[in-house]
C-alpha cells in the first residue's frame, strides 16, 4: 500500500516517510519469512541428523553388549583352561612323586640284589 504524495509540505513529507516505512516493513517481513524458511530447513536437517545419531548410538550399544558377552565368554574359557592346567600340574606332581618312590624302590632292590650276588659269586666255581 502506497500513499500518493501530492505536495512537498509536512503532509507530503509525512506521506513520503510513511511510504518509506511501508517499504522497509515489507522488506523486513520478507527477510523474516526467508529466515523462518531457513530455520525450518535447518531444523529438518538437525532432526534427520539427530535420528542418525540415535540409530548410531543404538548400534554402538548393541555392539558394546556383544563385546561384553564375548569378553565374559573369554573369561570363562580362560578360567576353565586355568583349572585344566592346575589339574594337570597336580597330576604331574603326583606322577613325579610316584616316580621318585619307584626310583627309590628300584635303588633299594638293586642294593639288595647286589648284596645277594656277592655271596653267590663266592659259591660259583672259578
Amino acid at each position: 500500500m502506497k500513499v500518493a504524495v501530492q505536495s512537498r509540505d509536512e503532509i507530503g513529507q509525512l506521506a513520503a516517510d510513511f511510504n518509506d516505512m511501508t517499504e522497509n516493513l515489507r522488506g523486513l517481513i520478507q527477510r523474516v519469512g526467508a529466515s523462518a524458511e531457513h530455520v525450518a530447513a535447518t531444523s529438518e536437517q538437525l532432526t534427520a541428523s539427530a535420528e542418525q545419531t540415535s540409530k548410531a548410538t543404538e548400534q554402538i550399544a548393541v555392539t558394546m553388549q556383544e563385546v561384553a558377552t564375548g569378553t565374559d565368554e573369554q573369561a570363562r574359557t580362560v578360567e576353565q583352561a586355568s583349572e585344566t592346567v592346575t589339574g594337570m600340574s597336580t597330576r604331574l606332581q603326583q606322577i613325579a612323586a610316584s616316580t621318585e618312590q619307584v626310583s627309590a624302590t628300584v635303588k633299594e632292590a638293586s642294593q639288595i640284589i647286589a648284596k645277594e650276588i656277592k655271596p653267590s659269586e663266592r659259591l660259583l666255581p672259578r
